[in-house]
């Protein structure tokens, strides 16, 4: 719980004790009821409401009511109902907690602004009519922020001009609460003055959307990166369109795998990876019109002769495919993405870092005891690896693979709870590892878009516990189990 919240907890706990002491209407108890409704109504301004706090606020106006009453027995009965409402408010912010993200390391503060983009060449195959395909893009730049008077109030209020991590309209009711998880970006902040940026294209999750990997977003920005990360309507979501409209999170196309089998699901993922891919460069097609537009906010702000791409999991294939059918992409970082599509024929010819969570490879014996669904998974990660290392090997990349079987691991949804049902169950770990994809992927970038040569990927080994990382070279990447 963040501090007003605990402040405001501690003093309708401190009340509820009083009325179950059975003393009501005195000035004391008048006085903490008082107090825990003024911090209260501090903690929505400043920290934002959310359910998780909604027993406190239920039982703050539960016992100011009751503060005023004479009997004792309704006294009693409001304050252990009271004290009951504050531990379950407890409980839920154990449970799903207001996380905090973590502060990027780099030397520049952090903007963020989301577009809405329509591609008239491209008729939306998904909404059964003549609309265009829209996608929503989210930028992290160096920004210039808490400038003049909003230094000012932020000193006052911490979060004024943050952007939150998840639009309203853009929540379920159970995330709702991530409204009012404040990023470390400024909204709509104004770019950094300086020279230009380089670009990245940021792809997520089959069932992700673009807010998935803020740390790292965020992190590569405060480095001096343009990132642009975008949501693949009707593939990832929730997202809210130009009129308003709010596409949900769809279901997943290839479940149940044993249902529609090896050959089909590749099908189905090469036709997402194809779409994606167009999207990719209709937003890479934008970003050109923008750096000439002199009524752009990033006018002659971006290095369009330095970009590069990396994606999360079926993001991650989007990445190396823009990288395959388009020559302005220089540099791929695929964050466990299968190679699809043309990449999965020719390989990626420009510098590529695969980073993977650990994936064991079963041989014909374990995957015959497996049932049909797992059974077609584990299929599928020994058919990509099979396809994937001989490339690598060939072209002379970089490999790393992280000590955790999460697939999740390259999002901030570990760090949403100590619950694996919710996210994660090991929070430091979770943030020991985002440190671990923030330095390779910075470094990665860096040396390959910036031209600083990086002693972190001239390593054959890496110097972070547990993770395995090889440059591969003519003896290839080694042994992979």
């Amino acid at each position: 719980m963040r501090i007003l919240e605990v402040i405001a907890a501690c003093l309708v706990a401190a009340t509820a004790l009083i009325l179950l002491a059975g003393r009501p209407g005195g000035r004391l108890a008048r006085c903490l009821a008082a107090a825990a409704l003024l911090v209260l109504i501090l903690h929505a301004v400043v920290e934002g409401p959310h359910w998780q706090m909604g027993p406190v606020y239920l039982a703050a106006l539960l016992l100011a009511g009751a503060v005023m009453t004479r009997r004792a027995i309704r006294a009693r009965a409001a304050g252990a109902a009271g004290l009951l409402l504050v531990a379950a408010a407890v409980i839920c912010a154990h449970v799903l907690p207001m996380f905090t993200l973590p502060k990027p390391d780099g030397p520049f503060a952090v903007g963020t602004r989301i577009f809405s983009l329509t591609d008239t060449s491209r008729v939306e195959p998904a909404a059964h009519d003549s609309s265009h395909r829209e996608v929503v893009v989210q930028a992290w730049y160096p920004a210039q922020c808490g400038q003049g008077r909003a230094a000012l109030l932020r000193l006052l209020l911490p979060n004024w001009g943050k952007a939150p991590y998840r639009r309203w309209k853009e929540t379920t009711l159970l995330s709702s609460y991530q409204r009012f998880v404040w990023t470390n970006a400024c909204e709509d902040g104004s770019v950094q003055p300086g020279g230009q940026l380089p670009v990245l294209l940021f792809s997520p999750a089959i069932d992700g959307r673009r807010t998935q990997s803020t740390f790292l977003m965020e992190e590569l920005a405060s480095q001096g990166f343009a990132v642009f990360s975008i949501d693949h309507p009707y593939s990832t979501g929730p997202v809210e369109l130009s009129d308003g409209r709010v596409l949900d999170t769809p279901s997943n196309p290839i479940e149940p795998l044993g249902t529609i089998g090896f050959d089909r699901a590749y099908a189905i993922l090469n036709n997402l990876v194809e779409e994606q891919t167009a999207d990719t460069r209709f937003v890479l097609n934008t970003l050109e019109e923008w750096e000439h537009d002199p009524r752009n906010a990033f006018y002659g702000r971006l290095a369009m002769d330095r970009v590069g791409t990396l994606g999360h999991s079926l993001g991650g294939s989007v990445a190396a495919e823009t990288a395959v059918e388009d020559s302005r992409i220089r540099a791929v970082f695929d964050m466990s993405g299968p190679l699809l599509a043309q990449a999965r024929q020719s390989g990626v010819p420009m510098p590529f870092f695969f980073m993977t969570e650990h994936v064991p490879l079963l041989d014909a014996e374990q995957l015959a005891k497996l049932d049909p669904d797992a059974r077609v998974d584990a299929e599928m990660d020994v058919a990509d690896f099979h396809v994937l290392l001989p490339m690598m090997a060939a072209h002379g990349e970089y490999y790393a693979e992280l000590p955790t079987g999460s697939h999740a691991v390259f999002t901030d949804r570990p760090a949403f709870s100590r619950y694996v049902r919710f996210g994660g169950s090991d929070l430091a770990e979770t943030a020991r590892l985002h440190t671990v994809i923030d330095r390779y992927a910075v470094a990665f970038f860096e040396q390959t878009l910036e031209s600083q040569k990086s002693p972190l990927l001239e390593q054959q080994e890496s110097p972070f516990a547990g993770v395995s990382f090889r440059k591969a070279g003519k003896q290839g990447l080694g042994n992979r189990d």
